[in-house]
Formats: C-alpha cells, structure tokens, sequence
C-alpha cells in the first residue's frame, strides 16, 4: 500500500508519461522545507507543466523544477544530486543549505519496487542506490520505524539515499457522497490517504456512480445498498468519516465502525443535539463509553461564521492532519550520521 506520491508515480509510469521526483536528501540551518520533502514534476498530455506537492517555494522550487524538465528532456542523468546555498545562490532568506536528489521515472522498469510496496502492511524503507539509478525497499515492521536512519550515506562502491516512508497510505472510508463529500474528495488524496467513498444511491447530486469515478480517478467508489456488510473488511487503522443523507443511517455505520473498535479515527458530521442522541442510542446498545467517547461529533463545526460545504471541508481536514502529525511524533525516523551496513 503506496502513499499518494507513488500512486501518481506508478499511473504517470502505465500512462507513458515520465515523471520526475524532486526530494531534499539533506537540510542543514534554516531551511524551507525538511529533509525527506519531496514534490513530482511532469508534463501532461498537452505539454504543460504539472507539479504535485513542494519543497518550499521561492527560487528553491523554481530551480528544481527547471531542472525536471530538463532531465524529462533527457539533459539530466537519470539520477542528479546538486547542493545549494540558499542565501548565497537563490536569494532567499533562509539561509541554510541543502541536497536535493532528483529521480526520473520513465519505464515499467524503474518502478518494480513500487509493486512490491504496493503489497507492504508494514513501514518500510526506501533505498536508492545514486551510481545505478534502482531503488529497492526493506520492509520492516512498525516498531523498528523509531530506529531507523534516514539520509545520504557514502560507501567505496556506491552512495545511497534511505528514506523511511513511515506508513503506507491509510484507507479512509467516506459514507456519504454529497456536497461536503465532493469537496474532501477533491484533496483527500493528496493527504495521503487511499480514500473509499460509500453510498446507497444510484445516483447523487445527478450523477452517478461512473461519474464520481471520472470526476476523482484516485477514488474507490462503492454505491451500493450493503454499506453495514462492508465495514468488517476494512485494514486496521483505518479512518472513517460519516455524513450520510440519513440520521439513522449514520447511526448504524457508526455502531457497526464501534463494534469493530479496530479504527484509528471516526468522525461524523451533525450538531452538538446529533451528538449527544447518537451517544446515549449507543451506550444503550451495550457499547463502552470510552469506545464511543471516540466518536468525534460534531466535526466541520469549529468556524461558526459559514456553514459552507467547502469550510465544513477544510475544518475535517483540518483535524485528521492532527490526527497524522501526531502519529508522526510517535513514529518519526532518525537522521543518517554514519552507517556502515548499506543495500548490497
């Protein structure tokens, strides 16, 4: 299970369009962005350029990204590293220095370890042998992240780069495909999430199932009538919001979610009333309360000046960054200072 960045990756690659990724492999000082960030480049079908996240802005980005192209154009090795002073040779402010690595991906070749990526359960850590141009991974369970390195690290035969990709993309499951629904499906993805969108209509907001799937190509749709069937099936540690056009729908999802308790968050959309109701119907049911104290209800309330689909959107996506940032803290990796046992 890949995050969104080797998603596009990997569909970029099966479309036949090249794709350069952009990385910081080291940070030193004040910088814009940290070691690890990472943005893609490419240019789409009508030859303009397409980015997808940033290293920081300013000149920085801009000469990364005039650099992309170049490589896209085969002006670049496959592999480049250069080193920048950002006061010095960008003008900018920060006056740190960093290494940015940028990888070209162009065949089924390059990308054969993204499959095997695509089947970790587990963190794993990325390593790209910089005289060769192949990565390849090592998988590694979720308790051996808080050891792991992270950098460049020289050896007489080769340099190597290690990231730690400290999870696969999480599943959120969406229930619920409405006004609210359209607007986190838009950027969800990009959240790194894999992100599974749920409703018992044919049909919504005069589109159907076909449609959602064209709008949001990295969105699974499932509209059917068995939602409740499904739930059992998710990962563990998944993410679940709920904002179904049906109060007891929603109840049901959410007892059914409960009951499971193998969720990492669980958000329902509703008022402070819906809140209170759905809490008691759910200790009535028999739940634990500090099972259902983890329903968080309501979310997209926190600005009361606009009741508006896109702000409600911003507010959720709001907190399940939190949600993410904190499980980083718990999970974040060490910086390379020397290592002696690199890829064979």
């Amino acid at each position: 299970m890949m995050n969104s960045e080797f998603e596009r990756i990997k569909q970029l690659i099966l479309t036949n369009q090249a794709v350069v990724r952009v990385v910081i492999a080291e940070a030193k000082g004040s910088t814009p962005r940290d070691q690890g960030t990472s943005m893609l480049v490419w240019l789409n079908r009508s030859g303009k350029v397409e980015t997808f996240e940033s290293i920081g802005g300013g000149y920085l980005e801009e000469k990364a990204i005039e650099i992309a192209l170049l490589s896209i154009n085969q002006l670049y090795a496959k592999i480049h590293l250069q080193s920048f002073i950002l006061g010095v040779e960008l003008d900018q402010c920060c006056g740190g220095t960093v290494q940015l690595i940028w990888e070209r991906y162009e065949s089924i070749a390059d990308i054969d370890w993204l499959f095997e990526a695509n089947s970790a359960t587990g963190s794993y850590q990325k390593i790209l042998n910089l005289k060769t141009g192949k990565n390849q991974l090592s998988l590694q369970s979720t308790s051996k992240v808080k050891n792991a390195l992270d950098g460049l690290v020289d050896l007489p035969h080769a340099t190597f780069f290690y990231e730690t990709l400290l999870q696969s993309s999480p599943e959120l499951w969406l229930f619920g495909a409405g006004h609210v629904a359209k607007n986190l499906l838009k950027n969800l993805p990009d959240l790194n999430f894999r992100v599974k969108c749920l409703d018992t209509r044919e049909l919504i907001l005069g589109k159907s199932v076909n449609d959602y799937e064209l709008e949001y190509p990295l969105v699974d749709f499932h509209f059917q009538s068995n939602l409740l069937e499904l739930i059992p099936t998710a990962p563990i540690g998944s993410y679940f919001l709920v904002m179904t056009h049906s109060h007891q729908l929603d109840f049901l999802i959410c007892q059914k979610i409960l009951q499971n308790d193998s969720f990492e968050f669980l958000g329902l959309i509703g008022s402070k009333t819906k809140s209170a109701r759905f809490s008691k119907r759910l200790l009535d049911t028999g739940l634990d309360k500090e099972l259902v104290q983890r329903l968080n209800c309501p979310i997209g309330k926190k600005y009361e000046f606009s009741k508006s689909p896109a702000i409600i959107a911003v507010e959720i996506m709001s907190k399940l960054l939190d949600v993410q940032e904190n499980q980083r803290k718990m999970l974040k990796p060490k910086s390379f200072e020397s290592y002696d046992s690199a890829s064979e």
